[in-house]
């Protein structure tokens, strides 16, 4: 079966945090630099309705980070992608959001750059700029994604509104990815049900030439019961037969005798 996708989620807000120095952006502070290349702070948190019976409700988290280890910190809308491979996460990602005429390219740092991306609900009739990033999860993928609005990048506090159709823009990848994954399992399934199929043809062919066998076996044994009987008063009127000629036999030999 497959794992709803999950957004991640934590109860901390760091908004207020500052992003190593870069005083360019107005909307976070400079903070000194760090050895790590994500800082991971959540700054919102929505619960999407994917669930289903018996799975965990799933979550839309809010985290400041970086998109390559020389940039800054900036704030991403970050989903958990269980049973979902990178290089199948990357493949829908593209198709996905060259469905809003972006122009996609790889970055330096491995990240996907979606440039003048037609979002309507998140644009408001401009373009955005959307940076993608995709990790293995160990069980699955990460995809973080920033939304450059020119200017700011996209985040709940600044842009409640266009946020929340960021949230719906993320979610609805989800839902790509997860029914992917359901049409996949279900190719998968298929063609183990194909295999069953034609083993139980071979099976059954099979099951015919082995009666066929057997009934072969049963007409060579009739035949070959038959031709014992057969054989059996042939063995009968030969043995009668031999039995006359040895008298003929004895008979001829005592004409013999007489001659002498």
């Amino acid at each position: 079966s497959v794992t709803l996708p999950r957004f991640r989620g934590e109860d901390r807000d760091h908004l207020q945090d500052p992003h190593r120095g870069h005083t360019h952006d107005q909307h976070l502070a400079g903070v000194p630099a760090r050895s790590e290349q994500e800082i991971v702070v959540v700054l919102a948190r929505r619960q999407i309705h994917l669930e289903r019976s018996g799975h965990t409700p799933v979550f839309a988290a809010e985290f400041a980070r970086q998109i390559g280890a020389a940039r800054p910190v900036r704030p991403a809308l970050v989903v958990e992608l269980p049973q979902a491979d990178p290089k199948l996460v990357a493949k829908l990602w593209k198709k996905y959001i060259q469905d809003y005429d972006a122009k996609v390219k790889k970055g330096k740092e491995g990240e996907l750059f979606a440039d003048d991306a037609d979002i309507p609900g998140i644009g408001e009739g401009n373009t955005v700029d959307v940076y993608a990033k995709i990790k293995d999860s160990g069980d699955g993928s990460e995809l973080s994604v920033w939304f450059y609005l020119g200017g700011a990048y996209l985040q709940s506090k600044m842009h409640p509104d266009r946020f929340k159709e960021g949230e719906r823009f993320m979610e609805q990848f989800a839902i790509m990815v997860k029914k992917e994954l359901i049409e996949q399992e279900v190719k998968a399934e298929e063609s183990r049900l194909k295999e069953l199929e034609n083993e139980l043809k071979k099976l059954e062919r099979d099951n015919e030439r082995y009666h066929q066998i057997i009934a072969d076996a049963e007409k060579r044994i009739e035949q070959a019961k038959a031709d014992i009987e057969e054989n059996e008063k042939a063995q009968k009127d030969t043995q009668k037969a031999l039995e006359e000629q040895r008298k003929r036999v004895e008979e001829v030999k005592d004409r013999l005798k007489k001659i002498e």
